[in-house]
């Protein structure tokens, strides 16, 4: 082999290890995003809420029981170091007469 087949299948080798770096990462990525932001809810009492993540960017679903929770849940989450964007598909619950 000369050097530069040699030279060529290093280049072609790097390129594989390093897609493969990036598409496992991203699981990664999404896994430990999921993983602190359940937590931050749960410790906040926010369990009303759930979150999942594509990447970096997170949709957050559920039904708050006012508006301030809804936007306490909305800047805990955007606060969290990671998240790109937050997509916020939360409702609020209606007002029960008692």
């Amino acid at each position: 082999m000369d050097q530069r087949s040699v030279v060529m299948l290093g280049a072609g080798l790097w390129g594989l290890v390093t897609l493969t770096a990036i598409y496992c990462g991203v699981g990664w990525v999404e896994r430990d995003l999921t993983l602190q932001s359940r937590a931050e809810l749960a410790a906040s009492g926010q369990r009303w809420a759930s979150v999942r993540y594509s990447g970096r960017d997170a949709t957050l679903e559920g039904a708050a029981p006012n508006v301030q929770a809804k936007a306490e849940v909305s800047a805990l989450l955007q606060a969290l170091p990671g998240v790109r964007r937050l997509r916020d598909r939360t409702t609020v619950a209606p007002a029960v007469a008692e």
